[in-house]
C-alpha cells in the first residue's frame, strides 16, 4: 500500500531517518495562516519558507517524490483551512492507501 507522509515545517528530518518505501510520497505545502499568525516577524517567514523548499528539494534528489505546494501572491488566504484544503485535494487525486504524520507540536495548527 502506497503511503503518503505528511511532513511540516518544524519536521525536517534527516532524510536518511524516513523509512519511506518504494511508491510513496511525501506532501509539503506552504499555508498562509501560519505565516499571518500573531509573532511571526518577515525575516522569520522568509527563514522558514525557505528551510521547506530547500529540503523539499533535498528529499528530491535522493530520489524521495514530493509534491510541495507553494503559496501564491494570487490567492488570498484561505480562511477554510489552506494547508487543509490543499491537502484534502491532493488525497481526492491520489491513490494513497495511508498517512504518515508526526506528532504535531504547535498547538495552533494541531487545533
Amino acid at each position: 500500500m502506497r503511503s503518503l507522509w505528511i511532513v511540516l515545517g518544524n519536521q525536517l528530518f534527516d532524510p536518511s531517518h524516513l523509512s519511506l518505501r518504494p511508491g510513496d510520497v511525501v506532501y509539503m505545502a506552504e499555508d498562509w495562516e501560519l505565516c499571518r499568525r500573531g509573532g511571526m516577524i518577515q525575516h522569520k517567514i522568509a527563514l522558514f519558507l525557505a528551510s521547506m523548499r530547500s529540503y523539499a528539494q533535498e528529499l528530491r534528489d535522493h530520489g524521495i517524490p514530493v509534491f510541495y505546494r507553494e503559496l501564491s501572491e494570487e490567492e488570498p488566504p484561505d480562511p477554510l483551512g489552506g494547508f487543509e484544503r490543499g491537502l484534502s485535494e491532493f488525497l481526492d487525486t491520489s491513490d494513497c492507501g495511508a498517512l504518515v504524520v508526526w506528532e504535531i507540536e504547535d498547538k495552533f495548527f494541531e487545533a
